[in-house]
């Protein structure tokens, strides 16, 4: 126990991002979202250009802002879930006393 928090401790913990790479439905899907938006900037002004530009960031900038909140939200669940097993691993055991339940 305590491997984590040393190696939180000691800055030791790789927390560099991994490059997904997805599965070939994932693929398929970033292809298709790529070469359509390729196609609506052909056909698009400058200015209508910026405009989609500074809509694609405010998409993503609350996407990214929604995933951190559901990361959280998850990761917080499961140190419930941890807290409530190591608290409570008793109830977790069938007794032989326990036929009344």
């Amino acid at each position: 126990m305590g491997k984590i928090l040393n190696a939180i401790a000691n800055d030791h913990l790789c927390v560099a991002p991994d490059i997904y790479r997805g599965s070939r439905e994932y693929r398929r899907a970033r292809d298709l979202y790529c070469t359509l938006g390729d196609r609506l900037l052909e056909r698009m002004d400058k200015e209508d250009q910026k405009l989609l530009q500074e809509y694609s960031d405010a998409q993503l900038n609350e996407s990214s802002l929604y995933g951190d909140a559901r990361f959280i939200r998850g990761f917080r669940l499961g140190v419930l879930m941890m807290v409530e097993v190591m608290t409570e691993e008793d109830d977790l055991v069938l007794h032989e006393d326990d036929s009344s339940e």
